[in-house]
């Protein structure tokens, strides 16, 4: 594939993470990985690098908006954190390095793109309205443990999953949401990149050519989420991932 055609692709990934929130490990694991032909485990490391990059990007400006709960980021973090550490581990002694450890790879990174298209469902078909959860810290500790077992294992859930649980358990008006769990992401981003990093390598020459179509990517989506219905960008995300996740394996 082109170097043009993959900056492309990261503009579209941005553009869907400017829109809806949702894109990133969701659409890029699966495309490193089916259209690439990329190792499953170096699949997942760049996406992770990519992810910690954009994340940090928007954390600043979320940052300077004041649209970050950081005592909800807190929440999330104690159980996001060490199910990353965990799963991490656990790949590294029971499944890296071993005969079957792509097949078992490419598994999970299905198993966690079906999760977050059965969560994008479930929240198109049954919508939460924001500001209207409780803020429960161990039902947000839970969501952590979940989000953090699988950005681990397959850089997916930061979005997807995040987003949606975090409109439907906590208090927070969307653009809090949003900008909680960039700040969230981010610092999972921060623990579970290094910790994949120890066990592979990376394409620096790919995730650089992605980050130059996804920044102004995210800008662009920004600005027509004004313009679209969110109805039919969620349809459209939704379908996506299920596609992208009976493909995977």
């Amino acid at each position: 594939m082109s170097n043009l055609l993959i900056v492309l692709f990261g503009l579209g990934v941005g553009i869907s993470v400017g829109l809806t929130g949702v894109g990133g490990g969701s659409f890029l694991t699966p495309f490193l990985v089916i259209v690439m032909r990329i190792h499953p485990a170096v699949a997942v490391a760049t996406s992770l690098v990519f992810t910690l990059i954009t994340r940090a990007v928007g954390s600043v400006q979320h940052l300077r908006q004041g649209t970050v709960d950081f005592r909800v980021v807190r929440q999330v973090a104690i159980g996001s954190i060490p199910a990353a550490v965990v799963a991490s581990v656990v790949l590294s002694r029971f499944i890296s390095g071993t005969n079957a450890s792509d097949t078992v790879r490419a598994r999970l990174i299905q198993a966690c793109l079906l999760v977050a298209a059965c969560v994008l469902t479930y929240r198109l078909l049954v919508p939460a309205k924001p500001g209207h959860g409780n803020n429960d810290p161990i039902k947000l500790a839970l969501l952590g443990i979940l989000v953090g077992a699988m950005v681990a294992v397959a850089s997916v859930g930061s979005g997807s999953v995040a987003v949606a649980g975090l409109v439907g358990l906590t208090s927070l008006p969307i653009a809090r949401v949003v900008g909680t769990d960039m700040v969230h992401a981010l610092i999972l981003a921060a623990v579970a990149t290094p910790l994949t990093l120890l066990q592979t390598t990376f394409d620096a020459h790919l995730a650089l050519l992605l980050l130059l179509g996804s920044i102004p990517g995210v800008v662009i989506g920004s600005r027509l989420a004004v313009l679209v219905p969110e109805r039919f960008t969620r349809v459209t995300v939704t379908l996506a991932v299920w596609t992208l996740a009976l493909k995977v394996a």
